[in-house]
Order: structure tokens, then sequence, then C-alpha cells
């Protein structure tokens, strides 16, 4: 996960778009909707600045609240990330594999295995293979769905 990586990213949203015409709305929201939103000043000033505005403005519609701290923009890295995992788990076990997200790992290590920058975070590992029908060490445990599923 990276939170300073976002204007390269918003730029190359509006160069690689596919097509000769880039829509109106989508060069506007990756030219100037992702600046406002991402930017949080010196001194994360302007993002407490934009909290207050957003908390207003929530108050008589519905408004994405946040990122405004760099604490903010660590977690909103961080969920992005876990959600690209989550397609990357989904396409494995389309393709017949199983995968398996683990956290508790070496992350200095990881990171220095990867090469990643300094800034980076590991979020996850994701473990990919085969499905062992009698588990790998123990036989397979399943928890109740109603442990961890609300439904509303």
């Amino acid at each position: 996960a990276r939170t300073n990586n976002w204007k390269k990213i918003a730029k190359l949203n509006i160069e690689q778009w596919p097509q000769p015409k880039i829509p109106r709305h989508w060069k506007e929201f990756y030219s100037k909707g992702v600046a406002f939103t991402y930017w949080q000043g010196p001194f994360y000033a302007v993002g407490h600045v934009k909290k207050a505005f957003t908390n207003l403005a929530g108050l008589f519609r519905p408004m994405p609240r946040g990122p405004f701290t760099k604490s903010d923009m660590r977690v909103w890295a961080i969920k992005s990330t876990a959600l690209a995992a989550e397609n990357l788990m989904l396409a494995f076990r389309a393709y017949g594999f199983d995968s398996c997200p683990m956290e508790g790992m070496d992350e200095q290590r990881v990171k220095k295995l990867l090469r990643l920058p300094g800034d980076a975070e590991v979020v996850m590992v994701v473990g990919a293979g085969e499905r062992d029908t009698d588990g790998v060490y123990f036989p397979r445990v399943k928890f109740e769905r109603e442990n961890f599923v609300k439904y509303v």
C-alpha cells in the first residue's frame, strides 16, 4: 500500500485511456476530483479544513468522508490494496486454484525480497495453489456463517 503515488496514478488514468476521446467526467475526475480528495496540503492542514467543510455539507446530503489525515490516507491505501487482493483471489478461484490471505509476516523481509520502497506497506501475503481435500496439516475447519455475516 502506498499513499504518495496518487498523482502518478491519476495521470496514468488519463494518459492510458483506451479510446481516442476521453469522456469529460473521467478527465475532470482524474485531473481535479482526485487532487481535491487526496491532496492534504502542508502538514495535512488542508485535510483538516476539508474535513470541516465535508462534515458540514454531510449534514444536508450524503458525502464521501475523507481521507483527511495521514492516517486516513494510510487506511485508504490499505483498503484499496485489500480490495485488489480480493480480486486476485477471485481470479485464482476462477482458474481452479485456491488462495489464502495471510498477515503476521516479516514485513521487512518481504519488502527486501520484493525490492519495495521504504514507504510501501505490505498489507498481506497471498498464498495460492491447488486445494488438498484433506487439508494441509489437519482436516479443514469451517465456522458457522452466522459468526461473521450480519443479514440486514
